[in-house]
């Protein structure tokens, strides 16, 4: 709607699907995650028109940000990846993990890998990932309400 353009959602199971419905055209596009998709841009399969990160993706350095092409910053969310925990997980665990965790996404071999599928590794603290999820949930929320989307 922020964009003047309509698109009808056609409900898919997950990105594979969506992307094969693509492919075959089923369907005349879709908005996916880079890592599902990234394969078929590289071998000329699919056509990426832009990406949702704060930058270009190394992988695709020709495929501009939705910033560039001058799309507002709240009409994509980034994909991201984080580890969750019960809500009772004792302080000293949840700090462990987080421990862990930077430690990892800060090794070059780790960073390496995630870069073949077009992820870049960020770490943060277990307040940032939950702040990130509770404004994701308040702003799908009212974009739900807003285009009156129902359950299927």
């Amino acid at each position: 709607q922020k964009l003047g353009i309509e698109i009808l959602h056609i409900p898919y199971k997950g990105a594979g699907p969506s992307i094969t419905g693509t492919l075959t055209g089923e369907i005349s596009m879709t908005i996916t995650a880079i890592p599902g998709a990234l394969a078929n841009v590289q071998a000329g399969k699919l056509r990426a028109l832009a990406v949702g990160a704060p930058q270009r993706v190394p992988q695709m350095p020709d495929v501009p940000t939705l910033a560039e092409l001058g799309v507002p910053g709240d009409v994509f969310s980034p994909t991201f990846f984080g580890l969750g925990a019960p809500a009772n997980t004792p302080r000293p665990i949840i700090d462990k993990l987080n421990a862990a965790l930077v430690k990892a996404s800060e090794d070059p071999e780790v960073k390496a890998k995630l870069a073949t599928f077009g992820m870049i590794s960020v770490a943060s603290t277990p307040e940032a990932m939950g702040e990130t999820i509770r404004r994701d949930v308040e702003n799908f929320a009212k974009l739900v309400k807003a285009i009156g989307l129902q359950p299927e």
